[in-house]
């Protein structure tokens, strides 16, 4: 089953009244709409969650942080972590000139050049966004100012959107796959920092 991405508040389904956004959701009532436009952290631990399949209250329940979106990173919720994005795993940005507490998004589409589409909701007035942004930072717009510090990967998102853990052999493939682009991804910097040496000389 391919992994359906979340484009609208209608697509893949309705988000208003959605369990995984609102009952069950672990953010409500305080920091998630009515009383919030929108925010970062409880768009993203339900979307994480959603893309589970759960079907109960208990069921696949994450263990993201509840917090700010800076401390997601590097709290201990037993996720892995990736600098390369993968489908329905956690956008980490630090920092930022709007409020400096950071953003959290979910990764909905890879390009071919690394690019990513994001779905997500912000603090700063929007219920929801399908949103475009580029390697290596992953900003929206150069003025948002934020760090970039990794991916919390989504154990059920790579069967596609609502299996259940990786098969070992399965897992195995793309971690050889990724180790594969990183040493291509390494040769190639080191081919260009020598380029530029030579320039230099």
């Amino acid at each position: 089953m391919a992994y359906i991405p979340r484009t609208s508040t209608t697509s893949p389904n309705q988000m208003i009244g959605n369990n995984f956004y609102y009952a069950w959701n672990v953010f409500q009532p305080q920091w998630a709409p009515p009383v919030q436009v929108g925010n970062c952290t409880w768009y993203s631990w339900g979307r994480f969650w959603e893309i589970s399949g759960a079907t109960s209250q208990s069921e696949k329940r994450p263990t993201l942080c509840t917090s700010d979106a800076n401390d997601w990173w590097t709290y201990n919720d037993g996720y892995e972590r990736s600098q390369s994005p993968q489908l329905g795993s956690v956008l980490c940005l630090y920092g930022g000139n709007y409020s400096g507490l950071g953003h959290v998004a979910i990764v909905e589409e890879i390009l071919p050049d690394g690019s990513i589409y994001t779905s997500e909701s912000g603090l700063n007035g929007y219920y929801f966004e399908y949103r475009l942004r580029r390697p290596p930072n992953y900003e929206f717009s150069p003025s948002d100012g934020y760090i970039f510090r990794g991916f919390i990967i989504n154990p059920y998102a790579e069967g596609g959107g609502g299996g259940g853990k990786l098969k070992p052999w399965i897992a195995g493939a793309i971690l050889k796959r990724r180790k594969k682009y990183d040493n291509a991804k390494s040769r190639f910097t080191l081919a260009l920092r020598n380029r530029e040496l030579i320039q230099l000389q």
